[in-house]
């Protein structure tokens, strides 16, 4: 590897191209600090930094960076991720996996790169497919689930609101979603299915 100035964070952005919406005055970053833990689904389309403890499911449409010597233990779902802290659970990142030297992972790996530093621990099986098309295709969701009854969170109106005219999409990591618009304010929203929606 050529020597480089750029952080972990930066690298691991660079590959991906910006399709989450963000403007173009760069990305914001939401933060989840020392004292904080959270259990639950959390959600983002912006940059995610933890700096404490997450447990339960993240969704980051953006970079997650897990700060030292922050824990996480949840089903991580994310463009990209750098690890600093410790992790436990699934990975599925579509773009680069940058395990720091000070990074403990017990998990199962999805990436779509990997960079381990000198020093990280890795205990787990790790899947760099060759394409996403290769991954798992999700099964089929029920018509029910794609006209207005589920909800997505909305950029614009600051709240979760009603899909209308929901369709089935395939995320690019081959997760199940359905998009759509707001019913509120019109804006496109999605939302990741999890088990209980499908």
């Amino acid at each position: 590897m050529e020597p480089t100035d750029a952080t972990p964070e930066k690298q691991a952005r660079e590959p991906q191209a910006d399709t989450s919406g963000a403007s173009s005055s760069g990305p914001r970053e939401s933060v989840i600090d020392a004292d904080t833990s959270f259990d639950g689904h959390f959600e983002t389309r912006n940059d995610l930094r933890v700096r404490g403890s997450i447990s339960g499911e993240i969704v980051c449409w953006g970079l997650l960076t897990i700060e030292e010597p922050a824990i996480s233990e949840a089903r991580i779902d994310a463009r990209s991720v750098v690890v600093h802290g410790t992790m436990h659970g699934d990975i599925a990142c579509e773009g680069r996996l940058w395990l720091g030297s000070t990074a403990e992972v017990t998990a199962t790996v999805r990436a779509g790169s990997l960079v381990i530093e000198h020093g990280a621990m890795v205990n787990g099986p790790v899947e760099i497919p060759s394409q996403f098309a290769e991954w798992p295709r999700p099964r089929a969701i029920p018509a029910s689930k794609t006209t207005g009854e589920l909800r997505a969170y909305c950029m614009r109106c600051q709240n979760k609101q009603l899909i209308q005219d929901g369709k089935q999409i395939t995320m690019q990591n081959g997760r199940p979603a359905v998009g759509g618009v707001c019913d509120v304010c019109g804006a496109k929203v999605s939302r990741i299915l999890s088990t209980g929606d499908r």
